[in-house]
């Protein structure tokens, strides 16, 4: 899996996470998650429900591969 960060302990981009990943990251004070993935294309690899009811927010703006810079 790729990460980055764009600001180290605060914001952090990724490819697509497992939930145990997501845990670790909940734990480490992340709360909130944004999805640019276009799920008609490829699913999350974490469990939605779980990272949900864990704690996380969600947000879902799908973009569709390799148009981004259209």
């Amino acid at each position: 899996m790729s990460q980055w960060w764009i600001d180290e302990n605060r914001i952090m981009g990724s490819s697509n996470l497992f939930t145990e990943v997501l845990e670790h990251l909940f734990q480490i004070g992340f709360n909130t998650i944004i999805s640019l993935l276009d799920e008609n294309e490829q699913l999350p690899y974490y469990d939605v429900e779980r990272i949900m009811a864990l704690g996380f927010d969600r947000f879902s703006i799908p973009i569709k591969d390799f148009t981004a810079l259209h």
